[in-house]
């Protein structure tokens, strides 16, 4: 039997198709690609992008480093050859070049690197292009890279290019090289160094000519790609660095010199600065400095407050100025001494016979006021020492005449874009001189110890310095015999350590004489601060730690104790030997016994002999005879018969003081 499979349909419709559904997947899926392929490209140029910028920051703090690197290598080469640690002074990058010229009978393709200079041959001509190529291929030694801006727009097209391979940081326009240079006078000319005639300038220099030491424009340092090789097509420049390094232990602050403090009024031609008694470093003339800087620009300098009271000229316009931008022209900005201190700092500057205020009057008296406090009835005015509103934090500041204008006319910034621009070598580098003795930036001085007040242990989470409060002895030669340990040895911690004194006694002893000079510079240091008739004494503290396996346990000097009217009692502790104190207990302070070679310190006072050592030594000598006796006497060939010996004993006890008076 045979089956048949029908269909029935309704009328008029066909089977239904998938072939739309398949079109519409297919639309979806290339869309889909699309869209992922778009995503793909534009984060890849993203990404790209990111790549590029990071490898650009990498570069930039690699040449950073570079520079800095280079920067300390030079300071710290002179500081070594001559062991001179303030051997140092303004710094500034410069290209490595062949004074004498470029030197073309050097064979083609000899490899020559001191043999570089961009402007004449040793001959005074100037280098053709061939030579010109070749000086490129001698570039290694602080190469000068080629650094082109379109600033030339003077010249009326705005893509000239200036080669700037220099920082132009006095901002004249003009490069200003570094070394010995010639000296050019008002006309731009040289000078003869014999008749001091004129010479127009020539490259070569001249022989004969003045030359004078300057620091001028830094100038661009090329990194090469393979810094051990030469400059070449396949070896080109991947970064510059420049540097200048400025001598701030060796500079004035700008931000703390200078004051308006005769009437506690703002004068805008600076006329009411007054220096006293030098009590702090808002006394320094800054006006002073300016006149001495360039007397062309800050000439006609007078300041006679004894007789006249007069106080003008340029160089006090300038300076009121750049003091008038640090207190915004009014000394109303400026805190009080009790505002600042309260009741202790006021009453330390009202009693302390000092002009403190630096407003006057003179003192008649040689040696102060006696007795007349001048501070009495002005520690409630603004005080020149307080912290000013503005600072200036870069010397390039100096050129902002906002910064630098003073209500008396001009500013100081318009006058270094004068003096910049002029022919004369005294002018041009005034800037660069003013770099190496004003700066913005006083010298750290980290956890330095104010001699008059304790400004290292905290009162009540305050420095105890800012509430004037006066030094314990203990905390004073403990602080100041561990900074002058951590100075004459550093990195010896056996010496000195972050916690205070620790010096090991056994079983290596480092308690050496030198180490008792220098705590007895403390204990000086602190008497001499002090008005007691008797000097200070401090007693040793030590301590037992465990050691290692060859030696179980150490003993440390691990502290002081101050010696008052219990001396005799702590003289009669017993004195031993450090290796003794190793049955004592672990990590426990020792304080009633004394250990030889870790004497006490005593304080030198004036009137009073410093006891300074004491001599005690046990000698005990034994001396052994013989005697011989013939048998008969008379006979020198007799043989011997008998044999007496004889030992003799002494002891002898050696006992001296040492005494000196350090006044």
């Amino acid at each position: 039997m045979m089956k048949k499979r029908f269909s029935i349909s309704a009328p008029g419709r066909r089977p239904q198709s998938r072939s739309g559904i398949a079109l519409v997947v297919t639309l979806i899926f290339v869309t889909v690609i699309a869209f992922m392929a778009i995503t793909f490209l534009v984060l890849s140029q993203r990404e790209r992008g990111s790549v590029s910028s990071t490898a650009n920051q990498t570069d930039s703090q690699l040449a950073a480093k570079t520079a800095l690197d280079r920067a300390t290598a030079r300071l710290v080469a002179p500081m070594l050859a001559f062991t001179n640690a303030a051997d140092y002074h303004l710094l500034v990058s410069t290209n490595y070049i062949s004074r004498a010229g470029f030197d073309p009978s050097v064979p083609t393709g000899t490899r020559q690197y001191t043999n570089v200079n961009y402007d004449f041959q040793v001959n005074g001509s100037p280098l053709t292009g061939p030579e010109q190529l070749v000086n490129l291929t001698n570039l290694l030694y602080d190469p000068r890279p080629p650094v082109y801006v379109a600033t030339n727009t003077a010249k009326g097209s705005s893509t000239a290019l200036d080669f700037r391979y220099y920082l132009d940081l006095n901002r004249n326009g003009r490069y200003d090289p570094s070394g010995m240079v010639p000296l050019l006078d008002v006309n731009g000319k040289f000078v003869d160094k014999v008749t001091g005639a004129e010479i127009n300038p020539v490259v070569p220099w001249p022989p004969n000519v003045v030359m004078i030491p300057e620091i001028g424009d830094p100038e661009w340092i090329g990194v090469l790609a393979q810094p051990g090789q030469p400059h070449s097509a396949e070896n080109e420049f991947v970064a510059r660095y420049a540097y200048v390094a400025l001598p701030i232990s060796k500079t004035l602050d700008l931000n703390y010199i200078f004051n308006q403090a005769k009437t506690q009024q703002y004068d805008r031609f600076g006329a009411n600065f007054l220096r006293n008694q030098g009590v702090g470093s808002w006394e320094i003339n800054l006006a002073a400095f300016l006149c001495d800087l360039n007397t062309n620009a800050w000439g006609g300098y007078t300041y006679d407050p004894l007789v006249s009271g007069a106080v003008n000229g340029n160089s006090f316009v300038s300076a009121a100025g750049l003091y008038g931008y640090r207190i915004n022209y009014n000394t109303a900005f400026l805190s009080s001494v009790r505002a600042l201190y309260g009741t202790p700092g006021d009453n330390a500057f009202r009693n302390d016979l000092f002009d403190d205020y630096s407003a006057g009057p003179f003192p008649a008296d040689p040696f102060g006021y006696n007795g007349a406090d001048p501070d009495t009835v002005r520690t409630t005015q603004p005080w020149s020492g307080a912290d000013n509103p503005n600072h200036y934090f870069t010397m390039q500041e100096l050129f902002d005449a906002n910064k630098t204008a003073s209500a008396g006319g001009g500013s100081l910034a318009q006058t270094l874009l004068l003096v910049g621009a002029t022919n004369s070598s005294y002018d041009r580098y005034t800037y660069y001189r003013l770099l190496s003795q004003l700066g913005t930036d006083s010298a750290p001085q980290p956890e330095k110890m104010n001699l008059n007040y304790d400004n290292l242990t905290p009162s009540n989470g305050v420095a105890s310095v800012t509430n004037f409060m006066p030094w314990q002895p203990l905390v004073f030669f403990t602080n100041a015999a561990q900074r002058l340990l951590a100075e004459y040895y550093p990195g010896q911690t056996n010496l000195a350590d972050q916690t205070g004194v620790h010096i090991q006694l056994y079983p290596t002893n480092f308690y050496t004489p030198s180490v008792h000079r220098l705590m007895q510079v403390a204990a000086n240091l602190y008497d001499a601060t002090t008005n007691d008739i008797y000097p200070s004494v401090f007693r040793p503290v030590f301590m037992v730690t465990p050691g290692t396996r060859f030696f179980p346990r150490y003993v440390y000097l691990v502290g002081y104790e101050r010696v008052t009217n219990d001396w005799k009692l702590r003289f009669d502790y017993p004195c031993v030997e450090a290796s003794t104190l190793t049955n004592a207990a672990i990590n426990t302070r020792l304080d009633q016994v004394s250990v030889y070679n870790a004497p006490w310190v005593v304080g030198a006072k004036e009137g009073l002999p410093n006891f300074n050592q004491l001599f005690l030594q046990s000698a005990m000598t034994v001396t052994r005879k013989l005697e011989f006796r013939r048998q008969n006497l008379s006979e020198t060939n007799s043989p011997v018969r008998y044999v007496n010996q004889m030992y003799t004993f002494s002891v002898s006890n050696l006992f001296g003081v040492s005494l000196w008076n350090s006044y």
